[in-house]
């Protein structure tokens, strides 16, 4: 048996983006209108204003009641191990978990389970919703579902500093071994072309992003499927190159693949992309995700926007 969790995100008193951990050794209830959270920006503790709940190893029953309306979800029965409660709060036309005079609210993990035997892989989300709170919680559930629909652990970062996207992928990237066929790195952020900023405002290029997935940093690397789903606007002018991230060798380049959210020049559409693609896994769920990425790209033309998809050489 393995130890759960299930993280909440959401906001602060002061409307900073925060999240909170909760591990589940036995059984766990929360009531959700009484979550705390030390928030970083703020430097104490205050209450969190709920929106998402990601659950990791734990099956899970949520209860919602307020006057004649009520709701029940459980783990068996849901799909994703990721909920959005603001849609639930628009079901039961409430404003929030307080305001809404809640009878019950419980996230309760029910039954922890065992680690999987399997080797599967991990893939990382980097999701910065500073200034971007419209949609960003819809967009990371989609990014959960679709990564999760694909095979792979996602391990969720929410509103990091460029600093911090640098060392996430870092220690992401050590953590890819011999026994992994493909990783994926998902980044959600305001941006511009060739870069992404932080929750801290500093913006972080992406070839560095990609550079710590490169062969030159261990040589098993090579052939291991690397893809990369980039939720940003690619306005602006192209940076200039950084050497040591940028000008490797080809072959050290190798089996890597991109899904940009636009083209170059061009504004994104958030939430767009993983939309697409997770109706595109929905609709192929044996497609490979080159193919996955191709008919998102579709889907999203049908929608009058556009995605870019591109891959290095390919090796075996």
């Amino acid at each position: 048996m393995t130890d759960g969790k299930l993280i909440f995100s959401g906001l602060c008193r002061q409307g900073h983006c925060c999240t909170e951990t909760q591990l589940s050794h036995d059984n766990l209830v929360v009531d959700l209108a009484r979550v705390q959270v030390n928030c970083p920006n703020c430097r104490r503790t205050t209450a969190l204003r709920v929106k998402t709940m990601t659950a990791h190893q734990v099956s899970w029953e949520f209860k919602f009641v307020v006057s004649d309306w009520e709701r029940t979800l459980r783990s068996d029965d849901h799909r994703s191990d990721h909920i959005d409660f603001d849609k639930i709060l628009v079901g039961a036309k409430a404003k929030d978990f307080e305001t809404a005079r809640v009878h019950v609210v419980t996230a309760k993990p029910h039954r922890v389970l065992a680690a999987p035997l399997a080797l599967k892989p991990c893939a990382l989300i980097l999701s910065v919703q500073k200034d971007r709170e419209n949609g960003a919680g819809v967009e990371l559930s989609q990014a959960y579902d679709f990564l999760s629909r694909l095979g792979f652990d996602p391990q969720v970062v929410t509103n990091p500093t460029a600093q911090h996207m640098k060392d996430h992928m870092k220690s992401y990237a050590s953590t890819v071994t011999q026994g992994h066929q493909m990783c994926a790195v998902a980044i959600m952020a305001h941006g511009s072309q060739g870069q992404v900023v932080g929750s801290d405002d500093r913006g972080v290029r992406l070839e560095e992003l990609f550079a710590q997935l490169n062969a030159t940093k261990a040589d098993h690397l090579r052939t291991v499927q690397k893809y990369f789903f980039v939720q940003a606007c690619r306005r602006g002018t192209e940076p200039p190159k950084q050497p040591a991230a940028a000008d490797v060798p080809l072959m050290d380049m190798a089996n890597f693949h991109w899904c940009y959210a636009t083209v170059a020049g061009q504004l994104a559409n958030r939430g767009t992309m993983f939309e697409c693609l997770l109706n595109a896994v929905q609709d192929k769920p044996h497609a490979s995700v080159v193919e996955l990425c191709q008919l998102a790209a579709r889907l999203v033309f049908s929608k009058k926007c556009l995605l870019e998809t591109r891959s290095t050489l390919v090796y075996p």
